[in-house]
């Protein structure tokens, strides 16, 4: 039984080695072992900053995100959504798309389960803007670096 885990690790790692091997961006696997398999699972790092719903930094639609979902403008961080830049959309030939659960870590208190439900526009790369409201100003213009970025 163990050969088999070992033969069956090494295919996957080679196979997955060679999706990504290609890929301009830097990803690291992570590897979980349990008793009958074993899961491979990549991140993506990203830069994550904040925005807050209102025509000056989004659109004339403002309380409405790019998948067509409606934001509660009085509280929106309670929605726990995050805009992608477009070069991480399956669309633009990343590997997410809207509706997708991301695991976020490396924000502090604010880490946790986001759902992917706006994207920013073309000219960032590689960077996730997390939805929080006007009235959360001690969060507005917060950045951090080196955040990893897991789909579930």
């Amino acid at each position: 039984m163990k050969t088999i885990i070992t033969i069956t690790f090494t295919l996957l790692v080679f196979i997955h080695s060679i999706t990504i091997g290609a890929s301009h961006k830097s990803k690291k696997l992570k590897v979980i072992y349990n008793r009958k398999y074993v899961h491979i699972r990549d991140y993506t790092i990203v830069k994550a900053t904040v925005y807050y719903p209102e025509a000056a930094q989004c659109d004339s639609t403002f309380w409405q995100t790019a998948d067509m979902s409606i934001i509660d403008t009085t509280n929106a961080i309670k929605h726990k959504w995050i805009a992608v830049s477009q070069d991480l959309l399956k669309i633009k030939g990343g590997k997410y798309q809207y509706g997708d659960k991301v695991k976020i870590e490396g924000i502090g208190r604010l880490s946790g389960i986001f759902t992917i439900r706006d994207c920013m526009n073309r000219r960032f790369k590689n960077r996730i803007d997390l939805l929080v409201g006007k009235q959360n100003k001690h969060l507005h213009y917060k950045s951090w670096n080196k955040v990893k970025m897991t789909k579930l």
